[in-house]
């Protein structure tokens, strides 16, 4: 502990660390950083201060905060319902997102696989649900 700091049991599973640690590394940390590395660049190109991100930023990660708590529980239970905005909706904007980043010239690769997370979950019903609905289509379709 003293010199891990963060370390904790997490569970009698004996891969449980190695899981989390490509969930929250792997799967979690990376595609973030360079989904920010991907909108810093479409921001930049566009005139925007690196310090009017910079502030930008602190208010999504807060908000992030809280919608990753609201993730984990709706992935757990399966309950999708939702009294907000639907996949549909964050699809429809994010697809307008996506053609504005590519008619500035950029690849968009990151909201390019978002927006195909999100329109595979429309495809198969999910679009008036949440949008941690996409968990329901994330497995592959071989297993």
């Amino acid at each position: 502990m003293s010199l891990g700091g963060a370390s904790r049991h997490v569970s009698d599973l004996v891969r449980a660390a190695a899981v989390l640690e490509l969930g929250i590394v792997g799967a979690f940390y990376v595609a973030a950083l360079s989904a920010y590395v991907e909108a810093a660049t479409y921001v930049q190109s566009q005139g925007v201060s690196a310090a009017a991100l910079r502030t930008a930023t602190a208010a999504a990660l807060e908000s992030l905060r809280y919608t990753t708590e609201e993730a984990a529980a709706a992935i757990e239970s399966g309950n999708h319902e939702t009294d907000s905005a639907t996949l549909s909706t964050y699809a429809e904007g994010s697809r307008a997102g996506l053609v504005a980043m590519k008619a500035a010239g950029l690849r968009a690769r990151l909201l390019t696989a978002a927006v195909g997370s999100m329109e595979a979950a429309e495809a198969a019903g999910f679009g008036e649900l949440g949008f941690y609905v996409q968990a329901k289509v994330a497995h592959t379709a071989d297993g």
